[in-house]
């Protein structure tokens, strides 16, 4: 007799509702995506991985799982310095999940132009957006600098990440004092939190009138 042929079997992200979809289509990507670190820093010894390295590797991800990334960049100022926030978003064309990375540009970094400094923010920005929606655990990966941040630094710069996310004033004050009794000391009128709590306060009254 012959052989009774078996219809294959739908992929997880081929049954369901369309965001049952995407997260089977995401669990898939982040179980599979091998994203090597593929860059070496001569100066430290150490390799690392870069925005373009996660976007080669996702590829093949992406098309196999009938998925799209699409990534958006959108400036802001704190006080005086500037941010790139970086979106990394996954759509199966009827839903969508998507993930934040942020980066600060330097004032200035020898051998580049403005232009340069921007564009290796956003390279930065997106590449910390890639590793949280893919869950790319970089925390031994130094990256392409030798600099790490002390203690006051490492504060100062998940404060101000969290002031530029938040989406009202009250979040804005909130965020204050949990730093303002964090470290007081940093939080003066003096200080890059304090007027980043101005700043973006300021900011959200204008956008909501």
């Amino acid at each position: 007799m012959p052989t009774e042929l078996t219809a294959p079997q739908p992929k997880p992200w081929q049954t369901g509702e369309p965001r049952q979809r995407l997260h089977a289509a995401l669990v898939y990507i982040q179980n599979n995506l091998k994203a090597s670190k593929d860059l070496k820093n001569d100066f430290g010894g150490y390799k690392y991985r870069s925005c373009e390295s996660i976007l080669e590797a996702v590829k093949p991800l992406l098309k196999e799982t009938h998925t799209t990334l699409v990534m958006r960049d959108n400036p802001h100022q704190l006080s005086d310095r500037f941010y790139i926030r970086a979106e990394a978003i996954l759509s199966n064309g009827e839903a969508e999940i998507s993930a934040c990375g942020y980066a600060r540009e330097e004032l200035a970094k020898k051998g580049m132009d403005s232009a340069q400094v921007t564009g290796a923010t956003s390279s930065y920005a997106r590449k910390y957006a890639l590793n949280a929606l893919f869950a790319i655990d970089d925390a031994k990966d130094p990256d392409k600098t030798n600099k790490h941040p002390t203690g006051k630094e490492s504060i100062i710069s998940d404060a101000l990440s969290e002031i530029l996310s938040a989406t009202t004033t009250a979040q804005v004050k909130s965020i204050y004092n949990k730093y303002l009794a964090l470290a007081p000391e940093l939080c003066g009128k003096q200080g890059k939190i304090y007027k980043a709590v101005l700043a973006r306060g300021e900011e959200l009254k204008n956008i909501t009138g």
